[in-house]
């Protein structure tokens, strides 16, 4: 299987699971959320990780094209970027306190996780 498509049907996944979590208990992921950005430990797991994620990605799919897999390239960067900065800076987390706000969660990320994951669905299931 191309790299491109089992990465955007993981992606996909793990979105839409996501969105439907919020969608459906957005009060226990606010709450969950918040405590996230206290968590040291989730800090430095969550920087590893996206770190790990984001190297194996940059370095297997680093594709400049002018079609969907550049989200594949893009999300690998962005994972990469993310665990460099948890991992470098990870007490400034706390600036996204006030992103992670009940009314925030309804009005933004979840529909940004709906997006994001019915985007990498269609690429990854139906193109």
């Amino acid at each position: 299987m191309d790299t491109s498509l089992l990465v955007a049907r993981i992606a996909a996944v793990a979105y839409l699971s996501m969105a439907v979590g919020m969608s459906l208990s957005p009060g226990y992921y606010k709450q969950e959320l918040g405590k996230m950005i206290e968590n040291s430990a989730f800090k430095l797991l969550g920087g590893m990780m996206s770190l790990i994620l984001g190297m194996l990605l940059v370095t297997n799919h680093n594709m400049w094209e002018r079609d969907w897999t550049v989200l594949v390239t893009l999300l690998g960067w962005l994972a990469l970027v993310k665990g460099v900065f948890l991992l470098a800076f990870p007490n400034s987390m706390g600036m996204f306190k006030g992103f992670l706000k009940a009314e925030n969660i309804k009005k933004m990320v979840t529909p940004m996780c709906w997006i994001l994951g019915l985007v990498f669905a269609y690429f990854g299931f139906v193109a």
